[in-house]
């Protein structure tokens, strides 16, 4: 004979658990490999017509982000005692906040972008690392690319996981490229251009 203590004999960490869970079954969010294993990367990418400065300047501009990051409801530079670059994430999928702050390296002459979760901080990912990378082709289109690699250190099945992180970095790449064709089509709006 077994006692049901419901939601609120649960500990607050079991609770989170089971939301963090809930949130992944119902669409992107914070995804977790085992403790032991690396989170898998995932990558997405697409070619877009546009001139590469655009596309560059969309990915530069930080505050988008959450025009094209799903979940996303606000990005920060805040200051790093290394004088790195950093970015605070605040995200919200179903009704759960799950904020975390990255250390970011631009490489300009590369067209590259890369992110790297910031330990030092207060996060709520156990781990995250993501990268952009920009590649010009012929006729004026550019090659995006986006890796992402995310554990929320919460217990998730794995294949739940690889799912989602792969649906969230494709609505990631295809909402990137809507805002990059949305910005080509203001400046050609634009006087002067």
């Amino acid at each position: 004979m077994g006692t049901n203590r419901g939601i609120r004999g649960r500990s607050s960490r079991q609770v989170r658990a089971v939301g963090i869970a809930v949130a992944l079954l119902l669409g992107s969010g914070p995804l977790s490999q085992p403790a032991a294993a690396e989170p898998e990367d995932i990558e997405g990418s697409i070619e877009i017509a546009a001139p590469i400065e655009i596309v560059w300047r969309v990915l530069t501009d930080f505050r988008s982000w959450p025009s094209f990051v799903p979940g996303l409801k606000r990005i920060a530079v805040v200051e790093h005692a290394a004088s790195e670059l950093a970015l605070r994430h605040e995200t919200e999928r179903v009704g759960m906040a799950i904020d975390f702050t990255a250390l970011m390296r631009v490489q300009a002459e590369l067209h590259r972008v890369e992110l790297l979760l910031d330990e030092s901080a207060s996060n709520d990912l156990a781990a995250m690392r993501a990268s952009w990378q920009l590649t010009p082709l012929a006729s004026g289109r550019v090659r995006v690319e986006f890796h992402s690699a995310i554990d929320s250190g919460q217990p998730v099945p794995a294949f739940i996981q690889r799912r989602l992180l792969r649906e969230s970095v494709a609505e990631t790449i295809e909402r990137f490229s809507s805002e990059v064709e949305r910005r080509v089509g203001v400046d050609e709006a634009s006087p002067g251009a």
